[in-house]
């Protein structure tokens, strides 16, 4: 029983604190962070023999953030030369992993025998694969922005 009116008003209270909160962040941010950009790269790894090990190491930290720390000496596949000590596990099999505990990680790696699809956030200056997606942080955060002061020019109007 609210108005579009009422509906916008509401909408735009909750926008703004993060308005300021975003220009906040690229105000106090140097201009190199801002302009860094997070390559994400989706890799297929297949164990020699179903059941082997993947060839790869992953450590765990203390935020639930899983890292590649190392891999087999001896590559099996290309796929495996893409995967850099440094990068960050987000998904494995199309569940993402961020925040998971490291049991949980474990066996969601171990869940099929045949090998896994991890999504992986790439260390900078790493090479870009044709299947990595480039998202630079300034350019969302701008676009957010933008889209936050378009809805705040209603504020005049109250």
């Amino acid at each position: 029983d609210t108005t579009v009116y009422e509906k916008e008003k509401d909408i735009i209270s909750v926008c703004r604190p993060l308005v300021e909160v975003c220009d906040e962040i690229l105000s106090s941010r140097s201009e190199s962070l801002l302009t860094h950009t997070v390559q994400l790269e989706s890799v297929n790894l297949v164990p020699a023999l179903p059941g082997d090990e993947l060839g790869i190491e992953i450590t765990s930290t203390s935020s639930s953030n899983h890292y590649v720390t190392g891999k087999a000496p001896e590559p099996s596949t290309d796929a495996y030369l893409r995967v850099l000590s440094g990068d960050e596990v987000i998904q494995v099999n199309d569940q993402i992993v961020v925040g998971w505990s490291r049991a949980n990680l474990i066996k969601k790696l171990r869940e099929n025998p045949n090998g896994v699809t991890l999504v992986l956030k790439k260390i900078a200056g790493t090479v870009q694969h044709k299947h990595s997606i480039q998202i630079p942080l300034v350019k969302v955060s701008n676009f957010l922005r933008a889209r936050l002061h378009t809805t705040n020019c209603f504020k005049k109007q109250f």
